[in-house]
């Protein structure tokens, strides 16, 4: 059995076999009795299905929210310094 350790951030690596496995980059994550569940998310749906990007892979999508947040802080910077 893989044993794994919280970074000082908080954050876990999961075993590559156990990623694949989950077949999914999302995952939902709950605790029952004494245990933490990991298990791949239901694909988007209900109200979130209007903001869904459709089309786009998961990578597409994360790039193009890294670069919404670089150019949120280059913006508030610009904004803040003369």
């Amino acid at each position: 059995m893989p044993i794994a350790k919280f970074t000082k951030k908080g954050q876990l690596t999961i075993p590559i076999e156990y990623r694949k496995l989950l077949g999914s980059e999302i995952v939902e994550i709950s605790y029952e009795d004494g245990k933490v569940i990991i298990k791949p998310a239901p694909k988007l749906g209900g109200v979130l299905k209007k903001y869904a990007l459709k089309g786009k892979t998961l990578k597409e999508i994360s790039r193009m929210e890294k670069e919404a947040v670089s150019d949120g802080f280059t913006e508030r910077e610009a904004n803040h310094h003369p």
